[in-house]
């Protein structure tokens, strides 16, 4: 590839993140079941609402991210390791996450995981708050409980009884 071929893909557009945002909460018509925010190299992003109606609701809204707002997020996605090693989460309900950097060729590089839970994992929860915004909250109400990890089954023992 000359300097001019590699000068013009540098420019081009690619998926750089999707976040897939899903409600475990109570579903009923009105209300969100996923959303699905897919941002560009060139800070243009593409969200997706699917909403629970009688019939299916599905909403798009296209933009860019201020220079600013894509900087923050960019190192937030940087930060790693996305979720802390050393943190449990237990929930009954609430928002799930799965979350995967992309390279400029398409490959996923870097993921949160299979879906879960993002309560207490910083680098996870910077992500996603910097995301850019629908003008509707996605959140739902949950009972969380988020702890440091045990390092053995003795102390996790202790801690339930």
């Amino acid at each position: 590839m000359n300097d001019t071929e590699k000068a013009e893909s540098m420019n081009e557009k690619y998926l750089l993140l999707k976040a897939e945002n899903y409600n475990w909460g109570l579903l009923k018509a009105g209300r969100w079941r996923c959303v699905v925010w897919q941002v560009y190299s060139d800070r243009s992003y593409r969200i997706t609402v699917e909403m629970i109606d009688f019939v299916p609701n599905i909403k798009t809204m296209n933009g860019k991210m201020s220079g600013a707002r894509f900087e923050r997020l960019q190192n937030a996605i940087k930060e790693k390791p996305w979720r802390a090693p050393d943190i449990d989460c237990f929930a009954c309900d609430g928002v799930a996450w799965e979350i995967n950097e992309y390279s400029e060729s398409g490959e996923a590089v870097y993921s949160s995981g299979e879906i879960d839970y993002i309560y207490g994992h910083k680098n996870l929860e910077r992500i996603a708050a910097t995301l850019p915004s629908t003008g509707q909250e996605y959140g739902a109400g949950a009972y969380v409980s988020v702890r440091k990890r045990a390092r053995n089954m003795e102390e996790k023992n202790e801690r339930y009884q």
